[in-house]
């Protein structure tokens, strides 16, 4: 067997080992709980149980996180396996991503062999793998995180095929060959880049800006022809100086038309989107690491993942203070391509968004702490580099002992890193709100309800578990207020007939489970507008376990 073919299965078996690990690792952490995990979980099983038993989704949507569901559900027979199963598949392809951006980014630089890159990729997968965010991220955000696996495999095979492009360009390629490879590569291009802009809508977000950063260079020789063209018409009648610049300019027309078909599709990115944006903006600067914690909560957040939300952001700012040293740290010049994956990272910590654990300050600094292993990269490629070049007349295989010691022993900490993830501590109540799904039904078995009013989860397992329509959000003004039905909490008895009366409060106000009650929408609606004046009383009814808002327009698109 030659050295090309030894080498070639040994970086195979490496790349098993990473998966398996992953795998292995996810698996262990969904189990920890009966339930399906985070508070998105039952969501997904929902959508799924609606199209196996009517051929529809119960709410619309195109995201393709839902074919491994399908897929699953379709071998197992069960929601929650098809569910964790997901969820492990989704996290092992987000490690795989990275390790593939990782070695096309230095594949990028020439300079850079391709052991050098594999080892640097490796070890940056690994980190991955074991990182405490990421253990919690696959949990909750599922489809989200798929977003993120496909944008690294989308800009992956972007400066892939810009290699390609310019191997096309020497005179000593095979034109026919490499014109096809070409075209493969642009296929997958766009099959990729769908994906990402239809997985999840702030993928599709990064994935518009990833390209604006990319392509903001080869659009400005047709920008700057269309600012001059009539002051310089006469020295631009050269026809193929146009076409060459034009048809860089066309790359853009599928993202066009991406974003004219998302505006119609239900869940997909639009221009509604912009208001979440611009909502979300304010005056008084935040410092987003330490917004996370505090928010977050500290009793919620393992030592290891304190210290990678730390490492994350100085190593962040750290590298963007290195690279403006333009005579030094040259280890850190590796491409533009690096320079883009930077700024998508100091995105997530932009000071002047307000933080919320649902808004967009929050996305954002989690995809600088998914990103962050990518943000290593220079700096492993570094440390991989002097393994590989020390004592070079010995046997280069000792050198590359060393290395694959070090991506055990990372892989070994996600014993460690791996608890960052608990149920108790992360996920909904499910047992609970199981409980108080089957005493909602029984009460409302002889009542005429069209639908259920109940915040975030506890909706969700109502649908499931009894296939009756619950809502986290207000209901729109079409619904009749009096065949719906709301889950309130905190709210007492007595505090109804204080502000109503005695008698809507007994026939209409229907106790549950510690302080959560069943109460008529339209009474519901008038109790809230007699405490108008009562700032203590709002206070108690203004939390996320009484949904006050309607959905947004993007949920709404397709009714």
């Amino acid at each position: 067997m030659t050295n090309t073919n030894t080498n070639w299965l040994a970086s195979i078996a490496l790349l098993m080992i990473l998966a398996g690990v992953v795998t292995g690792s996810g698996i262990t952490a969904l189990n920890r709980t009966e339930y399906a995990n985070g508070w998105d979980g039952y969501y997904y099983l929902i959508q799924v149980q609606s199209l196996n038993n009517t051929g529809a989704m119960h709410s619309p949507e195109y995201s393709p996180v839902y074919l491994p569901l399908i897929a699953f559900y379709a071998i197992t027979g069960d929601y929650v396996t098809s569910y964790k199963l997901s969820a492990v598949l989704i996290k092992t392809l987000f490690v795989l991503s990275v390790f593939t951006l990782g070695f096309s980014l230095l594949k990028s630089k020439s300079d850079v062999d391709r052991r050098t890159a594999f080892f640097t990729a490796l070890i940056a997968g690994a980190l991955s793998a074991v990182s405490p965010s990421l253990n919690y991220f696959f949990t909750q955000f599922p489809k989200n995180l798929l977003g993120f696996a496909f944008l690294f495999f989308f800009m992956a095979s972007v400066y892939s095929t810009s290699r390609a492009w310019k191997e096309i360009q020497s005179p000593s390629s095979n034109q026919h060959k490499s014109k096809r490879s070409l075209f493969a590569r642009i296929f997958g291009i766009l099959l990729l880049g769908a994906a990402t802009y239809f997985t999840h809508r702030f993928t599709a977000i990064l994935s518009v800006f990833f390209l604006v950063l990319y392509f903001a260079p080869f659009l400005k020789p047709p920008l700057q022809y269309l600012w001059t063209a009539k002051k310089h018409e006469p020295e631009r009648t050269n026809s193929s100086w146009r076409q060459k610049h034009w048809r860089k300019s066309l790359l853009l027309v599928p993202l066009v038309v991406l974003v004219a078909l998302s505006h119609k599709l239900s869940m997909a990115l639009s221009f509604y989107d912009l208001e979440v944006i611009t909502g979300d903006f304010s005056l008084s600067p935040i410092f987003v690491p330490a917004s996370f914690i505090q928010t977050f909560g500290t009793f919620r957040l393992s030592a290891a993942w304190i210290a990678e939300i730390f490492l994350a952001s100085t190593l962040l700012l750290v590298t963007v203070i290195l690279l403006l040293c333009k005579k030094r740290f040259s280890f850190l010049r590796i491409g533009i391509d690096y320079h883009i994956l930077i700024i998508i990272g100091l995105t997530g910590l932009f000071p002047f968004f307000r933080f919320s654990l649902t808004g967009l300050s929050y996305r954002l600094f989690y995809g600088t702490l998914l990103i962050f292993p990518l943000l290593c990269i220079p700096y492993i490629h570094f440390g991989v580099q002097k393994i590989l070049n020390f004592q070079q007349k010995e046997k280069t295989f000792k050198q590359e002992a060393v290395l694959v010691l070090l991506f055990t022993a990372l892989l070994a900490s996600s014993l460690y890193t791996g608890k960052s993830y608990n149920p108790e501590l992360h996920d909904p109540p499910y047992a609970f709100y199981e409980e108080l799904a089957e005493e909602t039904i029984t009460l409302l078995t002889d009542v005429d309800c069209e639908l259920i009013i109940a915040h975030k989860a506890l909706a969700e397992m109502i649908t499931y578990t009894f296939e009756v329509d619950a809502l986290p959000w207000a209901p729109e003004e079409y619904f009749p207020r009096k065949r719906v039905w709301r889950i309130t909490a905190g709210i007492l008895q007595d505090e109804v007939a204080m502000y109503l009366s005695p008698v809507l409060a007994e026939q209409y106000f229907l106790p549950l489970s510690r302080d959560y009650a069943l109460m008529r929408e339209d009474h519901w609606e008038a109790f809230t507008h007699s405490i108008s004046n009562e700032p203590v009383m709002l206070e108690a009814v203004h939390t996320w376990r009484n949904p006050l808002e309607q959905r947004p327009a993007y949920m709404r698109k397709g009714e």
